[in-house]
């Protein structure tokens, strides 16, 4: 099975969207792990805040079918892409890893987790000590050396979306 790590952001009714994406994933894939939920100004535009979190899922399906499933799930609840870049998200669901495995057509490992805080510090308090397939560091070696004065992030924790250690509340 190959550990799959996905990124979520919303910044519209972002707890109830962020919580069904969750939910949907998880109805999919069985057991997931779920990153502490970070609050994180927009970055690229004026816009209301997000809420992201990273999660992880092991599965057997490849690379295509994991893509297909993700877009699957955010046009379910209600995502329509939009034309900019930088916009107001509904909802957001990156695939960030696929085991080890290098994908350049698709992006993976996405070059988000180099650049933004609100991907990085998440995947480095899900899984510290894993290595990013390009760099060879750690994701907490890489958390540490992060610039992260020019993006600010509060962690808000998983209650935020109905969740606690133990599941769903």
């Amino acid at each position: 099975m190959t550990r799959v790590v996905l990124g979520l952001g919303s910044n519209i009714n972002r707890e109830e969207n962020i919580a069904k994406a969750v939910r949907a994933i998880e109805a999919r894939y069985g057991e997931i792990e779920i990153s502490p939920v970070y609050e994180t100004e927009s970055i690229g535009f004026e816009g209301a805040p997000f809420l992201n979190l990273v999660l992880g899922l092991h599965s057997r399906m490849p690379v295509d079918r994991i893509r297909q499933d993700i877009q699957a799930i955010e046009r379910s609840l209600g995502r329509v892409k939009a034309r900019k870049a930088f916009d107001d998200r509904l909802l957001d669901i990156d695939l960030l890893l696929y085991g080890e495995d290098c994908w350049p057509e698709y992006n993976i490992p996405r070059d988000e987790i180099t650049k933004y805080a609100f991907v990085l510090k998440p995947l480095s308090d899900l899984y510290p000590d894993d290595v990013h397939p390009v760099t060879g560091q750690t994701f907490l070696e890489m958390w540490q050396s992060f610039d992260a004065t020019s993006q600010n992030l509060w962690c808000v924790g998983p209650e935020v979306l109905g969740r606690s250690d133990t599941g769903w509340a």
